[in-house]
């Protein structure tokens, strides 16, 4: 029998997690820290060691995982700015792993889909609920796609106070907030203003990922060995 699809009015976020931890295998269990982060299946293998791409910011986040216990005090992160490809997620995604690691709570969002959650919410109290909890509580977060659907007609300072709101509750409570985005310094000061900005220079390290789209490379590696095999 097929399952039955989960209308909008009734979905959430844990039951999303709940059914993918339900379907691990028993050998599996040791990875459900990690999907109750979100942390994506490509991430828990690799180590920080196994990144090719920008020395510097494997340098960083190296300092930052070994000092974690003060980045959570202090309420630190980072911006991670740069094309696709160039290892932004990745630095997210070994950060949020050290966190779980350590016992923190983590969880990994982009901005689409906090702000497709906080839409379909209009229709789901429990739902609105949970996402700004979630936001709201998570020691880690880690925040990717900034800036993208952004524009759109009609739901910019919608989209700018969520945001807004978010971030500067998490700044306030010294909560750490990791960020990535395509976009440059420019660009994200023209989009977020100039306040929200002090706030994040305040407590965000900015890291340029820099590189060629390692992201294709790996993938093609990845099905020259499965065609190879």
């Amino acid at each position: 029998m097929k399952k039955k699809l989960q209308s909008a009015s009734d979905f959430s976020i844990s039951g999303m997690i709940h059914r993918r931890i339900m379907d691990l295998d028993k050998d599996e269990r040791d990875v459900v820290p990690y999907i109750r982060a979100n942390i994506s299946p490509e991430y828990w293998p690799i180590k920080l060691d196994d990144f090719i791409g920008n020395k510097k910011a494997v340098k960083l986040v190296k300092r930052y995982v070994e000092k974690l216990d003060e980045a959570y005090e202090h309420g630190l992160g980072f911006i991670f700015l740069g094309g696709n490809g160039v290892g932004k997620t990745t630095m997210q995604m070994m950060i949020l792993k050290a966190a779980v690691d350590a016992g923190y709570s983590a969880f990994h969002i982009t901005l689409p889909e906090i702000f497709h959650y906080i839409k379909l919410g209009f229709d789901n109290h429990s739902l609105l609920l949970e996402i700004h909890n979630l936001l709201r509580t998570t020691d880690f977060l880690a925040v990717g796609e900034l800036g993208k659907d952004y524009h759109r007609q009609g739901s910019e300072m919608f989209m700018r106070s969520e945001f807004d709101m978010i971030f500067r509750h998490r700044r306030s409570m010294l909560m750490p907030t990791s960020l990535d985005t395509n976009m440059d310094l420019t660009e994200l000061y023209d989009t977020y203003g100039e306040s929200l900005m002090s706030l994040f220079a305040g407590s965000l390290k900015e890291i340029e990922m820099k590189g060629k789209d390692y992201r294709k490379t790996v993938q093609r590696r990845s099905l020259d060995v499965f065609f190879e095999s």
